[in-house]
């Protein structure tokens, strides 16, 4: 199933399947669908969205189709910039990662925990920073095929499992140039995880 079927179905059944099961079996449940539907997404290629030309900016000096980005949880590893692109989006922001890789959170035998709330139709999340790692990241998008004029930007942060300060400043900055080197835009320091 496509996931923009799978979406638009889940947003109407979200109630029903959020009643049938324990607020733990339903997180379970969600948390292992919604690594699948990333996935999925990434590999998506929908018809190209065309933004009008009052949309775009320019910022930092670089070009945006638009204003608008994704923000740096959704894709972690750079998998979407892709299917960002094709949806229309003024550039691409890669998800928080930090210098080693990270399985993430497991809480109560669920790994990166996320949660729906079948009233509103938002999630709540526990994910942990899960993410294969600076050099592996930086390496990706080295190897990246580039779309001109669609700016890509990468979030950081020091790692939760690096305890010494000064390591985990000196790895933090190894990280920062191995995506400069990567030729990736601009970078997002993320310290707002309350793990940093």
């Amino acid at each position: 199933m496509k996931p923009e079927t799978l979406a638009r179905w889940e947003s109407k059944i979200r109630p029903a399947i959020v009643s049938l099961g324990s607020p733990h079996q339903v997180t379970k449940l969600y948390s292992a669908g919604r690594k699948d539907f990333l996935a999925q997404l990434a590999e998506e290629r929908p018809p190209i969205v065309r933004g009008s030309i009052v949309l775009q900016r320019t910022l930092w000096g670089l070009d945006f189709r638009s204003p608008i980005i994704n923000a740096a949880g959704m894709w972690k590893n750079g998998r979407g910039y892709d299917v960002s692109f094709y949806q229309g989006a003024g550039g691409f922001l890669g998800g928080t990662t930090v210098w080693n890789d990270r399985i993430g959170n497991v809480k109560d035998g669920i790994e990166n925990p996320f949660a729906p709330f079948p009233r509103s139709g938002m999630a709540g999340n526990s994910i942990g920073l899960r993410n294969s790692g600076d050099p592996e990241v930086a390496e990706w998008y080295e190897n990246k095929i580039r779309v001109p004029d669609f700016p890509l930007g990468h979030s950081v942060m020091g790692s939760p499992d690096i305890k010494d300060r000064v390591e985990k400043i000196d790895r933090l900055v190894d990280g920062m140039r191995l995506y400069e080197e990567a030729g990736v835009d601009w970078l997002e320091n993320n310290w707002s995880c309350p793990n940093t």
